[in-house]
């Protein structure tokens, strides 16, 4: 056989199971989509994360490339500044089946700390608590459709909104790293 074939059915081969897929995604929601897919591999569909590690904590898992609120939440700072925020893991085990996100207005003004939202769950209403002041520059619409990717990606597919933020450097320092935000779930866990 000839590198050109071989090459040649490959890219065949490839573009097939793409379509196939495509039109299989067309069919399903998202979370059924993810779910066909081995979680091995979900960790690895995001390009924003398909480098970063993450640690585990009584079987919670922590991104090491983001920072945390005491409240559970997440913040990603991007390459433009700006912060991409959603709730963590133990959040989202704790709420169990997410059925509804009350999201925040684009363009409506946060403080550190202060309720943007609610995330609704069948056992629980509980309160998204921004983890930095500024803008709300945009939500995660999908989540009006498919709450339930709070619960399947809780770091990607999941996210809340993305904040402009007044004041990042003094800010963040009110916040946890990922090793801090591991010991303050182990004794949340003791307690």
């Amino acid at each position: 056989m000839s590198v050109l074939f071989l090459e040649r059915f490959l890219e065949f081969l490839w573009r097939f199971v793409k379509k196939e897929m495509m039109e299989l995604a067309k069919n399903l929601n998202i979370a059924d989509f993810f779910n066909l897919i081995p979680t091995s591999r979900r960790i690895c569909m995001s390009n924003e994360r398909a480098s970063t590690s993450s640690i585990k904590v009584n079987g919670y898992e922590i991104p090491t490339d983001l920072l945390y609120s005491k409240e559970h939440e997440w913040v990603r700072v991007e390459k433009d500044r700006n912060a991409r925020i959603g709730i963590t893991d133990y959040a989202q085990k704790s709420l169990h089946e997410v059925v509804y996100v009350e999201l925040p207005e684009e363009g409506a003004t946060a403080e550190q700390m202060k309720p943007i939202g609610t995330v609704e769950s069948i056992k629980a209403v509980s309160e998204v608590y921004s983890p930095l002041s500024g803008k709300i520059i945009r939500i995660n619409e999908r989540l009006m459709d498919s709450p339930e990717l709070v619960n399947v990606s809780p770091y990607d597919e999941g996210w809340i909104a993305v904040i402009k933020p007044l004041d990042l450097e003094k800010e963040v320092e009110n916040l946890m790293t990922p090793k801090q935000y591991g010991r303050f779930i182990e004794q949340l866990i003791k307690k």
